[in-house]
C-alpha cells in the first residue's frame, strides 16, 4: 500500500514537471521588443540601447524559472545565446557610459537586438 502510493505520488510528480515551462512572460516581452521600431535619431538609439539590457536581463532570468503551464522544450543553446546577448546589451551600455561608442554602431547593434527579439519570438512560439 505504502508502495502504491509512493509511486502515484512519483507519477504526479513527473506528470506535473512534464508540464512545467519557462514562463509565457518571456514571449509577450519577445514579441513586445520585436516590434519595437529603431528610433531615428542618436539619442533615442542611445536610450533604446538601455532599455534593450534591461529587457535583455529580464528576458535571460525568466529562461531560466519554470512554471505549470509554461513554454516547454527551450533548449539549453537557446539559454546561453540570449544569456550572451544581455552580456554584449550591458557591455554596449558600458561602451556608451564611457564616451566610447560610435552612432553608426550603436544603430547596427539596435538593429542586431531587433532581429534577435524576432528570432527568439519565432522560437518560442513554435
Amino acid at each position: 500500500m505504502l508502495r502504491t502510493r509512493r509511486c502515484a505520488a512519483l507519477l504526479a510528480l513527473g506528470i506535473v514537471l512534464a508540464g512545467c515551462g519557462v514562463p509565457r512572460q518571456t514571449l509577450e516581452i519577445a514579441r513586445l521588443q520585436a516590434a519595437l521600431p529603431v528610433p531615428p535619431d542618436e539619442p533615442q538609439v542611445r536610450a533604446a540601447l538601455q532599455r534593450q539590457a534591461d529587457a535583455w536581463a529580464q528576458f535571460a532570468d525568466l529562461l531560466q524559472q519554470r512554471e505549470l503551464g509554461g513554454i516547454g522544450q527551450v533548449d539549453a543553446t537557446f539559454v546561453a545565446l540570449v544569456q550572451r546577448t544581455a552580456a554584449v546589451a550591458r557591455r554596449q551600455v558600458q561602451i556608451m557610459a564611457q564616451k566610447q561608442d560610435d552612432p553608426a554602431v550603436n544603430r547596427d547593434v539596435l538593429e542586431e537586438f531587433t532581429r534577435r527579439w524576432q528570432q527568439s519570438q519565432r522560437y518560442l512560439e513554435q
